[in-house]
């Protein structure tokens, strides 16, 4: 039952108007109302309240000129996108054009489908995601942490460098070789020149060099690969692990200077490393090693030590 928010009178004495018997003035004075209410609900078979919109509406906007600003609407474009477009050589304003939409219903844009999240192909440990991140300028100096993320174990493995250069990209790869005791057998970087020289390749598209960190990829035997220009989600892995690394010390911490940064860093990967994961069905990624290690002896060089990180 729905009333209106001025209605002097309910379903019951509307039906009590209309089966009462006598005059107009009399039945009136009776409910408290006046002549006119009597007459309305008289004459009316049902007791529900009409509408009190016109039954024409005038509006500044033809039919064909609303047909085409519907399209536009149901293609995608936002209110101001609309207006733009059309305000040259369409005598209408903002509000009547959303007053228009509003009565067809499109007064709000149907949500986006999102791209639905892939998850990581399962690799065997070997697969470590590496990129760097800029610490905060001290004494005038900046310098940078290197990040190195196992896909399988999630075992991470940091340094610092005072230069982002690609002799500080070989030296942090040799690191993470002597930090982990699987064999590593893929990285994946993105397009930085402390990891290619992709960017600076020449007309035939090579690099007239070898750079630092492909020489020590190809004396181990590991295929370096490269994310696409731009799409820092391709290698998401290692990004996500910047963010938490930097909430958990950067962003929520003050240092005197940067060493006292860089060594909560280091403490920040020991504890990483011995803390269960509920991505590792509650282990940590040194017990993750260690089961690895129990399956697929022969992807490791030396056994991994729970014990220490």
């Amino acid at each position: 039952m729905r009333l209106h928010s001025n209605a002097k009178t309910t379903h019951v004495t509307r039906a009590l108007i209309h089966n009462a018997v006598g005059s107009l003035r009399c039945i009136a004075k009776q409910f408290s109302v006046s002549v006119c209410t009597v007459r309305r609900w008289k004459c009316r078979d049902s007791f529900e309240d009409k509408s009190s919109r016109p039954r024409s509406l005038k509006t500044s906007i033809d039919g064909a000129c609303a047909d085409q600003l519907i399209d536009l609407r149901k293609q995608g474009c936002s209110l101001d996108d609309i207006f733009e477009q059309v305000m040259d050589y369409m005598p209408i304003t903002r509000s009547s054009l959303y007053r228009l939409l509003k009565r067809q219903g499109l007064n709000r844009l149907a949500a986006r489908k999102k791209e639905p999240k892939k998850r990581f192909k399962e690799y065997e440990p070997g697969f470590i995601h590496i990129d760097c991140f800029h610490m905060p300028r001290m004494n005038g100096m900046r310098s940078y942490c290197f990040v190195a993320v196992d896909r399988a174990t999630k075992r991470t493995h940091t340094a610092w460098f005072e230069r982002k250069t690609q002799e500080a990209g070989a030296a942090f790869l040799r690191s993470c070789l002597e930090a982990f005791e699987f064999k590593v057998a893929i990285v994946l970087t993105d397009n930085g020149t402390e990891f290619t020289n992709k960017a600076y390749a020449g007309p035939h598209g090579k690099a007239s060099t070898i750079h630092a960190f492909d020489k020590v990829c190809k004396e181990f035997g590991i295929k370096h690969r490269l994310t696409k220009f731009r799409t820092p989600k391709t290698n998401g892995l290692v990004e996500r692990y910047n963010q938490i690394i930097k909430r958990a010390t950067l962003w929520s911490k003050t240092y005197i200077d940067i060493k006292a940064a860089v060594q909560d860093i280091l403490c920040w990967n020991v504890t990483n490393n011995l803390k269960r994961k509920r991505s590792l069905n509650y282990k940590s990624p040194l017990q993750k090693s260690l089961e690895w290690f129990t399956i697929r002896p022969e992807l490791f060089h030396r056994e991994p030590n729970v014990n220490a990180a």
